[in-house]
């Protein structure tokens, strides 16, 4: 029983781990579009 706690904890955790890399991977995403944009303003200025 205490096994299988343990690796239901496990599970929870790497889904937690896997929703937090989808997130950062999104802000990452929209973080290189605004710097790419903000590029663009400088070089036409």
């Amino acid at each position: 029983v205490l096994r299988e706690k343990l690796e239901n904890t496990e599970i929870i955790q790497a889904e937690k781990i896997q929703e937090i890399d989808k997130k950062n991977m999104t802000e990452i995403s929209q973080l290189k579009d605004t710097v790419n944009s903000l590029r663009d303003n400088l070089e036409r200025s």
